[in-house]
């Protein structure tokens, strides 16, 4: 079961991928999460998520959702990419597994592609197979650079923290701007995007064309 928007390559491999693998996934927007308890089946065996979602940075009640999906049997797994443990650690909130795209926040130069996947040992022990043989296992050297950039990750995310939630707070008061996306850092209700009632209609910031 996938809850919310997913990145475009996740949505492919759930949507289109497995099914010829006879693996199913129901899809629920994020206005139908409430509706877990009674999608829930004896057959469901993966609820999965991305909190902040991507694109529109939804935020999931994680333990809530945990709970309803342990209740069924089920595992949950969360795509933490764009809050990176910095800001949430959903194995905290009971989730079962969380992945990351290393390439993005991780890495955070542009200058490497990889992944991570985190939990407990029974559960990544199975899936350490599967990484040897489909070969996705990442070169020395690019491991090398993910290691430079985690030694940075505390720093970057939190002055990019800072950053955004000055442009998120700018953007909300502009006179053009009719809604701002922006949960804050360490929000774990369900996010309520901020408007600006006062705005003249516009889908997004009008910006001046420079010369």
């Amino acid at each position: 079961m996938c809850l919310g928007d997913v990145y475009g390559g996740t949505f492919e491999l759930l949507g289109e991928n497995l099914p010829r693998l006879g693996i199913e996934t129901t899809f629920l927007t994020a206005g139908e999460t409430d509706q877990l308890p009674d999608v829930l089946t004896d057959r469901t065996r993966i609820v999965f998520f991305e909190t902040p979602s991507n694109p529109d940075l939804d935020i999931f009640d994680i333990a809530a959702i945990t709970a309803h999906t342990h209740k069924a049997g089920a595992l949950v797994l969360v795509d933490n990419t764009f809050a990176t443990p910095v800001n949430q650690n959903p194995l905290h909130h009971g989730a079962d597994l969380v992945i990351h795209s290393a390439t993005k926040y991780l890495g955070g130069h542009s200058d490497l592609t990889a992944g991570a996947v985190a939990g407990p040992a029974e559960l990544l022990t199975p899936i350490a197979g599967w990484r040897k043989n489909l070969g996705q296992v990442i070169a020395p050297e690019i491991a090398s650079l993910l290691a430079r950039s985690i030694r940075t990750l505390v720093v970057r995310v939190r002055a990019q923290n800072v950053a955004a939630t000055a442009v998120a707070e700018y953007l909300a008061e502009h006179p053009r701007v009719t809604q701002v996306n922006y949960p804050r850092p360490g929000q774990r209700r369900p996010s309520r995007h901020r408007q600006n009632p006062d705005a003249r209609p516009r889908w997004h910031a009008q910006l001046p064309r420079r010369r």
